[in-house]
């Protein structure tokens, strides 16, 4: 496999409008993309990650900010002198050509020959694990195999960068997982700077090397996958990334007390400014015990089984805490005693 250049892609103070008067699908959109990650743009439907994908590869113009490859400004230029390369969610092969034909495309356009094209795509398809099938027709293929095609026909030309648009989600799990093998490996043997937009948490969270959260059309956060679940920068975050145990309480002068509705919490020593805060507590980190042990005394209001683990919403006074265990031994009405952890608490403004 060819090892390229890797590439720089910046993004600065991006907005997007669809139509005049209407509100920005994303509002200025600052971060950068280093030379040779897979940077994951992660978010709700809506929250302006394809639109960003699609103004880097310059299918929508952007009202205003800049796209910097390397440095240098692409904005304005054709998609096609970009050096960007886009794979949507489903694959778009011409029906009329074979396989091989369809991987060559990018290349035939570049006036490359016959033979180098036909060797070229032969070597890509062995990379997808598709060896064979170049005399193949797109219908003879089942999803997978089209999408394999699709990312071989991105990868054949080289590009500066790989644009992903959720290519995984309408394959089924087995799949999927093996499509998100595929790809972190060409990826990284290219060294080639990729773009992924998924709302799969778990996906951005295996692939990337850092994900950017966009909710509203901004971003929230850019960071390592496990500083969202350790260091979320907000509420909003720290909700997308499953955190359901909020304590609203005022934190003292020591930033480490915080005066809650559950009584005086302790937590390590934090940036916040003390005043108003919200503690939170991941449902993993929550610890239930029986009824004589330490810790608030609370009730079992719901219980789900989901497997390997055990779902309780736990009412303790006016607070409703989910606890995630892998104990089986509480029922609905059970008295328990519950635990907050210091060491997995955290506060965030507000």
């Amino acid at each position: 496999m060819i090892t390229t250049m890797s590439t720089h892609l910046s993004l600065a103070n991006l907005t997007v409008r669809y139509h005049q008067g209407d509100d920005p699908v994303v509002m200025g959109l600052t971060l950068d993309a280093r030379p040779g990650e897979l940077l994951a743009l992660l978010g709700p439907s809506g929250s302006g990650k394809s639109t960003s994908l699609r103004c880097i590869a310059g299918f929508i113009e952007a009202e205003s900010g800049d796209i910097l490859l390397n440095g240098q400004s692409v904005a304005g230029t054709a998609p096609e002198r970009r050096g960007t390369a886009l794979v949507f969610q489903q694959p778009t092969l011409f029906p009329h050509l074979s396989v091989g034909e369809n991987v060559a495309f990018g290349l035939h356009m570049r006036g490359i020959d016959r033979a180098e094209r036909g060797q070229r795509a032969e070597r890509m398809l062995q990379a997808v694990q598709l060896e064979g099938f170049a005399r193949r027709r797109p219908h003879q293929l089942s999803g997978g195999q089209r999408q394999r095609v699709a990312l071989a026909r991105a990868l054949i030309t080289q590009p500066n960068v790989l644009l992903l648009d959720e290519p995984f989600a309408a394959l089924d799990p087995e799949l999927r997982e093996e499509m998100r093998a595929l790809v972190r490996v060409l990826q990284r043997e290219q060294n080639l700077t990729t773009l992924l937009v998924t709302h799969d948490q778990q996906e951005a969270a295996t692939m990337a090397d850092r994900i950017a959260l966009l909710i509203g059309g901004r971003l929230q956060q850019i960071d390592a996958p496990e500083a969202f679940y350790q260091r979320p920068a907000n509420l909003a975050v720290a909700r997308f990334f499953g955190a359901q145990n909020f304590l609203p309480g005022t934190l003292a002068a020591d930033n480490q007390t915080v005066a809650t509705s559950l009584g005086p919490l302790t937590l390590p020593r934090t940036t916040v400014s003390p005043g108003p805060v919200t503690v939170v507590i991941r449902p993993e980190q929550v610890r239930l015990g029986e009824c004589d042990a330490a810790g608030f005394s609370g009730n079992v209001r719901e219980h789900q089984f989901l497997g390997a683990l055990h779902r309780y919403a736990v009412a303790v006074g006016p607070v409703l805490l989910t606890a995630l265990t892998t104990a089986a031994s509480f029922r609905i009405g059970d008295d328990v005693k519950v635990t907050l952890p210091a060491e997995h608490l955290w506060a965030l403004p507000g």
